[in-house]
């Protein structure tokens, strides 16, 4: 894998080592609640979340996603912190849909993370796992959170 800064990496330059579950999906940088549900998804016999959830590993696995958390954990706490708001004001402005990207606005070439509501229950948590594994990854290249 490439050692280059995430910025510094072309898309093309990134590729997932070989994932297993549920080995891979313990990371510090993936929610507990978030890794049981991949476990989940990833043992079942829908071949469809299967490969979602390795989608969704690979993400964060390559430094195209800075982790995947929850609205009230410390890295999204934080980036709040820093837009001068309180991490329950992540999700003002969005209704009730379950997950956002949020981007270090003081470091633009930092790669976004995934954030999750804390109240997601664990079919609401797979279904946004899923449509997370649905969006574009090429767009999660970098520059997507801007340029510095």
């Amino acid at each position: 894998m490439d050692t280059r800064p995430w910025g510094q990496q072309s898309l093309l330059e990134v590729s997932a080592p070989d994932l297993q579950f549920p080995r891979d999906a313990i990371d510090p940088r993936i929610d507990v609640d978030a890794q049981r549900a991949l476990i989940s998804m990833a043992s079942g016999s829908d071949a469809g979340a299967i490969n979602d959830a390795f989608n969704v590993l690979e993400l964060v696995k390559t430094g195209r996603l800075g982790g995947i958390y929850k609205e009230d954990q410390r890295v999204p706490a934080l980036l709040a912190q820093k837009r001068g708001i309180g991490w329950w004001q992540l999700f003002e402005g969005f209704g009730d849909f379950p997950w956002r990207f949020l981007c270090d606005r003081a470091n633009p070439q930092k790669p976004p993370i995934v954030v999750l509501r804390r109240n997601l229950d664990r079919q609401r948590l797979i279904v946004a796992l899923r449509d997370i594994a649905s969006f574009r990854s090429d767009l999660l290249a970098p520059g997507f959170c801007g340029t510095a």
